[in-house]
């Protein structure tokens, strides 16, 4: 068959992109199918004819059974297969209904009877095919099993922390942002710090994070994923703990598509112990993940008309939350802000003298006026508000995350197969106190904005039945930001020398009161 321009401009276009970075090697993702075909007296075939098309989307691949009558069906993307294996003399064999996996080393044996290649042995009602190939220890969520449990935040870092051997301080209510997700799962009593997360076979992975995730793509985009926890392959690398390999969905022959929102809201939760204490309301929770996804065939006039060739899967997600920290903190008494020590059981002592303060009240004179202005209530530390000289309050910490997910999957023919993904995040976070920081109260926060980008390609050549290269290349960035809100800038009367040039944005200096109050201005981030 003659090969449609189209096809050259793609496998061109997609041979010189490859080769900016493209290397060999057991792709991350894929899978295979391995067998033995033999006869009714157990004697092998070879040159035997193996067809193996993925039902979803109709792509064939043949391979050829070689001189021990073994045949591999190498680099196969997730899904369901048919296996059709025809030799002269003997009836066609055909299994159907084999479901392949992320990294499936599944064996599909073959007893071919004799007979004419026009007659059919239809193979059905098979038992689940074992993994003989491979003494890794896997677990796979499938696609049904990520969107059917019930998970509160809808994040597929849970799912991890459900297999054999993990355990995970992950909160229950997991935030919906990459970076900034709790992402502590230990495998087998491994560190945190060597797993490796996948998406597609490319690494999801904040190395400077130890342990955090680029993107969190959307449950409803996702085909499945594996987890590996021991005897994985040498091509994993990197980690000596969990290996995480998630798939993103496909195009199929067939237009399927999704319109979905999952929300949770305060109204349906009860209050919490401090804060009924306080005499105070319900903090605010409004979760709203809604979304719309679809796939298919890539249709154009005169082009794909079998829907075979090419497909596409593009899914787009928001997550909109609005929660509030909660917030039952010491404070510090207007008395003590003026120096008035006169409830406090210990004796306060004149550091020039040696003699008590008379009633145990630091004369305003003796009151640096920097600490005035720092002990304002509107600046920083809030006065008390609720019983035993306690602060009780509420930090909002809104989140927006808006997420796009491309996938195109083409078929040049047999022996050539490609397909491209990306993944953009675009993130806003607001922390109620410095990220990364140590604040006591809600008055110095952090917006932290980040757009993550993912994106990967990949190359699968079947050069001879024997030999399959696959190649790769991916690219991701996560350009972090961070910038203070709130009551971060010095007052213009605030005359605490600077030890350092560069105060560019004229914050406050970071304060730790020591002793029993133990409160903390934070400005670090």
């Amino acid at each position: 068959m003659k090969q449609s321009s189209l096809d050259k401009t793609f496998l061109l276009t997609a041979a010189l992109w490859l080769a900016l970075g493209a290397v060999a090697a057991q792709a991350q993702n894929l899978g295979s199918i391995v067998g033995l075909v033999t006869d009714s007296t157990g004697a092998v075939v070879p040159n035997a004819t193996v067809k193996v098309t993925q039902q979803e989307t109709g792509v064939s691949r043949t391979f050829t059974t070689d001189s021990t009558g073994t045949y591999l069906a190498h680099g196969l993307n997730v899904g369901t297969y048919t296996v059709e294996v025809t030799a002269s003399g003997f009836k066609t064999f055909r299994r159907a209904d084999i479901v392949l996996n992320v990294r499936d080393q599944i064996r599909v044996d073959v007893p071919l009877e004799v007979g004419q290649v026009a007659e059919t042995i239809e193979v059905v009602g098979q038992v689940v095919s074992l993994q003989t190939e491979t003494a890794a220890v896997e677990e796979v969520v499938s696609a049904t099993q990520v969107q059917s449990l019930m998970m509160n935040g809808r994040s597929f870092l849970q799912l991890p922390a459900l297999i054999p051997g993990a355990s995970s301080t992950q909160p229950a209510f997991n935030t919906p942002v990459g970076v900034t997700a709790n992402a502590s799962i230990s495998f087998n009593g491994l560190r945190v710090s060597h797993n490796v997360w996948r998406v597609d076979g490319q690494e999801n992975y904040d190395r400077g994070c130890g342990g955090c995730v680029e993107i969190l793509p959307s449950v409803d985009a996702i085909a499945e994923f594996k987890v590996s926890t021991a005897n994985t392959d040498a091509d994993m690398g990197f980690g000596a703990a969990g290996q995480i390999n998630l798939s993103i969905k496909s195009g199929t022959r067939d237009f399927h598509g999704t319109l979905y929102e999952f929300l949770r809201n305060d109204k349906f939760d009860a209050n919490q112990f401090f804060r009924n204490l306080a005499g105070q309301p319900k903090a605010k929770l409004r979760f709203n993940n809604f979304g719309y996804n679809i796939g298919g065939p890539v249709l154009l006039p005169g082009y794909n008309k079998d829907r075979n060739k090419t497909f596409f899967f593009w899914n787009q997600e928001w997550r909109k939350l609005r929660s509030e920290a909660v917030y039952f903190q010491p404070a510090i008494s207007a008395e003590l802000r003026r120096g008035d020590f006169s409830g406090v059981p210990q004796n306060i002592t004149d550091p020039l003298t040696g003699e008590p303060f008379p009633n145990k009240i630091v004369p305003m004179s003796r009151i640096d006026p920097n600490a005035l202005i720092i002990a304002d209530p509107n600046l920083v530390w809030p006065l008390p508000n609720a019983p035993g000289n306690r602060w009780a309050g509420v930090g909002p910490q809104p989140i927006n995350v808006h997420e796009e997910i491309l996938r195109v999957d083409h078929n040049f023919n047999e022996r050539n197969q490609v397909f491209f993904r990306f993944v953009h995040d675009t993130t806003e976070q607001q922390f109620p106190t410095t990220q990364w920081g140590s604040g006591t109260y809600p008055t110095i926060g952090t917006l932290f904005t980040n757009q993550p980008k993912a994106y990967h390609g990949q190359w699968t050549s079947t050069f001879t039945p024997n030999i399959v290269n696959e190649a790769s290349l991916s690219f991701s960035r996560q350009p972090l930001q961070l910038n203070p809100t709130g009551n971060f800038r010095r007052p213009p009367n605030l005359k605490i020398p600077e030890l350092f040039e560069g105060n560019n944005l004229n914050r406050l200096p970071n304060i730790s009161l020591q002793g029993v109050l133990g409160i903390n201005l934070d400005n670090g981030s």
